[in-house]
């Protein structure tokens, strides 16, 4: 497994999480609340970490991940974000642990509203609005992730219903693998007799990939890879 595209992508996650503690430390400064010392202080070392990872794991235009990764992503992006967006209340003047704060940050982002700050009427206006954006990224911010970043770079839709899927829907898998299959066949100019022939399979198997009757095992979609020389990854 190739950790550095989960690291480029983490990299970046934390990048726009420092970027978003800006308007709360702009609203304490409006407010003259020290708080806004905190947040700056916090946006520093979230975006010094986000930036050092993105660069020192920026792979260019060869830049590939993997549904394996992808799912090493999806946890990790998830424990990281937490793990800095706790920073804001752990420097501040709540007095809270590090634990409690990184609960409240990983209740802001699972968007499931508890908290264990007490008196949130009273707390400094950026750390309420705080709280308020890690929900917004918990929600609408991953949907924007996903729909505009994550292409990008090269990861695909299907991997990512995958990876985030409480239920994996094969007849759409097998579907989709049989599309992409066929246009690559397609793209080469080989039959499906001389598909089968190379992965050591009746060509009747091969229609029944393309039509997404069967499910493809990982040992021939391998083989079909090699052989249609394309990177794995093209099939879903």
């Amino acid at each position: 497994m190739d950790f550095r595209p989960i690291a480029f992508m983490t990299g970046l996650l934390l990048s726009g999480l420092a970027l978003a503690m800006a308007p709360p430390a702009v609203a304490d400064l409006m407010n003259d609340h020290e708080n806004w010392l905190v947040f700056i202080a916090a946006m520093g070392m979230t975006l010094f970490i986000g930036v050092g990872l993105a660069v020192s794991c920026w792979q260019g235009s060869a830049f590939r991940i993997s549904l394996r990764e992808t799912f090493v992503l999806t946890s990790f992006s998830w424990a990281a974000l937490a793990a800095f967006g706790a920073l804001p209340f752990v420097f501040s003047d709540l007095q809270l642990s590090y634990t409690d704060a990184y609960f409240e940050a990983m209740s802001g982002l699972t968007t499931t509203g508890s908290t264990v700050i007490s008196g949130l009427d009273f707390a400094a206006p950026g750390l309420l609005l705080w709280r308020a954006i890690l929900q917004w990224i918990g929600g609408i911010g991953i949907i924007v992730t996903a729909i505009a970043v994550m292409p990008a770079l090269g990861v695909g839709g299907m991997q990512l219903f995958r990876a985030e899927a409480l239920e994996q829907n094969e007849k759409v898998l097998k579907k989709v693998f049989g599309l992409q299959l066929k246009k690559m066949r397609l793209m080469r100019g080989y039959t499906q007799t001389k598909v089968a022939k190379a992965i050591n399979v009746t060509f009747q198997q091969i229609q029944k990939y393309e039509k997404g009757k069967n499910a493809v095992s990982v040992h021939n979609e391998l083989k079909l890879a090699e052989f249609l020389n394309c990177d794995r990854n093209y099939f879903i």
